[in-house]
């Protein structure tokens, strides 16, 4: 849910109900546009939250009622008072979240990027081809334009071949792209927080592997490299990283 304004209601049966549904909004305290999550939706579901602060989960609370209001709102009674939220939240279901296994594809002739990739569920890409011409693979995570879900927990990529990836730039700075849109990092916490590259194949044309930013956890070890000239080289480094707390890795082409 992502409230900004009053909708212009005509009919006053609706309108009162619009208006309930803001007082109750009202009620809660300031929420310093931060992430409030869901653990538990009665009969609906919610995505993701916030205003790209850090996008953090601020509070996690179980919902007792669901009201569907009209097509865009719903009324949503939790059982604990929360100590911190105010219109323009966006919440996240975190009671079902997706394990995912992309297994033995293959990802081409199509536009943009290959997988993108947002769950807090444990996902395992392995023994896939790549030939995007975009990022390979993307982990986003915003609320304030597209909305692509929320903080990924466990990312696992190995055994895939990865060619020639990203030769459009405006569609992917690297193979791999971890780019969250949070704009504020707290001290010592990530958005996203683990991704490991194993035992891949990158046949490139220039030197870019992995661009990520805000992330715990990055490992790329075991890879094989291979140049080629299919494209002109774009310029730019192997890792770039920006609020990466821990970076493990063998390659140092």
């Amino acid at each position: 849910f992502f409230f900004q304004h009053r909708p212009v209601v005509n009919d006053p049966e609706e309108f009162s109900r619009l208006s309930q549904f803001y007082s109750f909004l009202h009620t809660f305290h300031e929420f310093h546009n931060d992430f409030f999550f869901v653990k538990h939706l009665m009969n609906s579901s919610v995505d993701s939250v916030n205003i790209n602060r850090t996008m953090l989960e601020k509070e996690r609370a179980e919902v007792c009622e669901v009201t569907m209001l009209n097509k865009d709102f719903q009324h949503i009674v939790f059982h604990d008072e929360m100590e911190s939220l105010t219109p323009g939240f966006v919440v996240e279901n975190k009671s079902y979240v997706p394990d995912v296994l992309v297994e033995g594809c293959t990802f081409r002739n199509n536009r943009a990027r290959g997988l993108l990739l947002t769950t807090a569920g444990q996902v395992i890409v392995r023994k896939n081809r790549f030939e995007t011409p975009g990022a390979a693979i993307l982990i986003e995570g915003d609320s304030n334009y597209w909305f692509e879900s929320g903080a990924t927990k466990y990312i696992l990529l190995e055994e895939n071949e990865f060619i020639n990836c990203a030769y459009v730039p405006q569609w992917g700075s690297a193979p791999i792209q971890v780019s969250p849109s949070a704009g504020i990092w707290e001290e010592g916490q990530r958005y996203h927080q683990y991704l490991e590259v194993r035992k891949n194949l990158f046949r490139c044309f220039d030197n870019r592997l992995v661009y990520a930013v805000n992330l715990e956890t990055l490992i790329f070890q075991d890879n094989k490299i291979e140049k080629t000239d299919q494209f002109p080289p774009i310029a730019g480094e192997a890792f770039k990283l920006d609020g990466v707390l821990k970076f493990q890795t063998d390659y140092y082409g």
